[in-house]
């Protein structure tokens, strides 16, 4: 693969995150090819991008782990049918979850 050069700018507003979509459908590709179905896969989703979490559900993807809510939130804006939250919500978060759950009830949702 050809390398990719960035003009560096002043303007930029660092640390910036860089996302190049061609690698990443590359990347969902390799992983499903080496399981066998995507089912298999559970990804472990950092990036706060909507964009990025909805290419992996439209890369075939339907088992998400997100360690806040608002991670779990940009996955139920863009249709993730499964999303397991790994810490446990108490107080305000548990409130923010009920209502998230009310907002968007077409998605299952687990706790550790």
């Amino acid at each position: 693969m050809a390398g990719i050069k960035l003009r560096m700018s002043t303007s930029w507003i660092t640390p910036a995150l860089v996302v190049y979509p061609d690698r990443i459908k590359r990347i969902f590709r390799l992983a499903v090819e080496m399981v066998g179905d995507p089912a298999f896969l559970r990804r472990m989703s950092r990036a706060q991008v909507a964009g990025y979490r909805a290419a992996y559900v439209g890369g075939g993807y339907s088992s998400f782990k997100v360690c806040d809510d608002c991670g779990g939130e940009m996955l139920a804006m863009v249709g993730a049918p499964d999303v397991l939250l790994a810490y446990q919500p108490i107080g305000p978060k548990a409130v923010r979850l009920a209502a998230l759950i009310r907002k968007y009830p077409g998605g299952r949702g687990s706790l550790v």
